[in-house]
């Protein structure tokens, strides 16, 4: 894992390294298991099938992902997305969904 790329692509080390409790083989395993979470890929396809309900379920699981893992430029842009799909706004939702692919992209290119 290279932690410059991961620094790059929005992740705070230090704050996730502190949610792990400094366990940092604790830390990178789930850090290395995140591009195998489903989540994303079910988020484009409730939004694609216009299932808000679905889509703001799958979005706060991956905003709590995000968060735990200390993906703050995920998280960031994520959180409007998900709140515009609490108020059931697929819309905009899916107006705010380019930046929320760059951010998730960026950090799975990271992790490669």
């Amino acid at each position: 894992m290279e932690k410059a790329k991961l620094t790059v692509a929005g992740v705070n080390l230090h704050s996730g390294m502190e949610r792990f409790m400094n366990n940092e083989g604790l830390y990178e395993t789930f850090l290395l298991k995140f591009p195998r979470d489903l989540n994303m890929e079910r988020l484009r396809q409730a939004l694609a099938e216009e299932e808000a309900s679905l889509a703001f379920r799958v979005a706060h699981t991956l905003l709590g992902i995000a968060a735990n893992l200390s993906m703050e430029s995920l998280y960031e842009v994520l959180r409007p997305a998900t709140e515009a799909l609490r108020e059931g706004n697929i819309a905009l939702a899916k107006k705010l969904m380019p930046r929320v692919e760059e951010a998730y992209l960026l950090i799975i290119e990271a992790l490669k």
